[in-house]
């Protein structure tokens, strides 16, 4: 089991842009830790990849909503806006459809910046909500703030390994 806990983390970022402060505007399922704990990216970049190797266990048809299952059965959520463009969304071009198996950096979403901009800036976050397999102890943590490169920064860490 920890040479799958080693293989999840460190988990790269899945986008670029800056790490939001959580506050009263953010989605309900984002501060009821719904899908997992996490950060909210403003997305500044025009791709959303897969931070790593895993199965699209589900993906909205405007791909605003994607979740990715890891070999250790910890499930990322990625949703991007307020979850509420399920059937289309003019920004969005999903790249992959449900039980693809992905690599880590394969595209799964590419977005039209000009579009979102022009949208409710919170239809440009990006909730990265990750929950641990059930036999994993929930012991990681999270950048909170900064400027996010997409795979180069890290978003996810296991707390064991900072100790």
């Amino acid at each position: 089991m920890l040479t799958v806990v080693s293989d999840l983390f460190p988990i790269s970022a899945p986008a670029s842009g800056r790490l939001c402060c959580l506050d009263d505007q953010h989605p309900a399922f984002v501060h009821n830790r719904i899908f997992g704990n996490g950060p909210l990216l403003d997305v500044a970049g025009n791709q959303i990849v897969a931070p790593f190797s895993a199965v699209v266990d589900d993906i909205s048809a405007s791909g605003d909503y994607i979740r990715l299952r890891h070999p250790s059965a910890s499930v990322l959520t990625l949703i991007l806006g307020d979850g509420r463009c399920f059937q289309q969304h003019p920004a969005l071009v999903r790249q992959v459809k449900r039980h693809q198996q992905v690599q880590k950096g394969d595209v799964l979403l590419n977005l039209n910046q000009s579009l979102l901009r022009a949208s409710d800036p919170q239809q440009r976050r990006l909730a990265v909500l990750l929950e641990p397999a059930p036999t994993l102890p929930d012991s990681f943590h999270w950048a909170e703030s900064g400027a996010i490169s997409l795979l180069d920064s890290i978003i996810f860490d296991d707390k064991q390994e900072n100790s």
